[in-house]
């Protein structure tokens, strides 16, 4: 990798489209977003360049289609830091919880393979959707504002330490088809209207709770 580095700009961000950047705000801030695979009916996606989650959402309701996911290989993360690190001395990289996927595990093979883990921070949200997006928001906003590379760094696992999410969905049938949850809980969630409350604890979906 380049060793001479007085020119160059001072930080890059990247993330994956698992944080919920909107192709908007990722141009505003100059955020690098790698695209994870959707899988659908024998065909690869690139989430967020290929299809959307509006897309998804509406193929999942009027032809009940069941969509898996994969991580963005190393080579994809390698062919991004590469690029960028022609420009900037350093890149945040800030990704969906290790727990839930394996995109940090692609991006430290991707930092590893182009020898530059002096100059690449992968950062574990532990987090996922906005959870994340909100940490890599500010990052973005702490570049500008020309922020330390240990303040950046605090600022994260602050926002790690403290935000929680907290959701609802009206259904268990997408996640019964997907094998996530048996057909018996999907059966009984919709016979007594019960909506499940999920959360991230600790990088991990869990139930907390019911909604009626």
């Amino acid at each position: 990798m380049r060793e001479n580095l007085e020119n160059l700009k001072e930080y890059a961000l990247v993330t994956d489209s698992a944080s919920d950047i909107s192709r908007e705000i990722a141009e505003k801030y100059n955020i690098s977003v790698v695209p994870i695979y959707i899988h659908y009916n024998g065909k690869e996606f690139k989430d967020g360049v290929d299809i959307d989650s509006n897309r998804i959402y509406t193929l999942q309701k009027e032809k009940k289609a069941i969509f898996t996911s994969s991580s963005p290989s190393p080579h994809d993360f390698a062919q991004v830091y590469e690029k960028l690190l022609k420009e900037y001395k350093k890149i945040f990289s800030i990704h969906i919880s290790s727990k839930l996927s394996a995109v940090i595990k692609s991006a430290r093979i991707a930092r590893g393979l182009i020898k530059a883990e002096k100059r690449i921070k992968i950062f574990d949200s532990l987090s996922g959707a906005m959870g994340t997006g909100f940490m890599v928001l500010t990052a973005a906003r702490s570049i500008l504002k020309k922020y330390s590379c240990d303040k950046i760094l605090f600022l994260l696992n602050f926002l790690r330490d403290n935000i929680k999410m907290y959701g609802t969905i009206d259904t268990l049938k997408y996640l019964q088809r997907s094998g996530r949850v048996p057909a018996i809980a999907s059966l009984i969630s919709g016979i007594l209207k019960i909506k499940p409350m999920l959360g991230i604890k600790n990088g991990i979906v869990e139930m907390i709770g019911i909604a009626v």
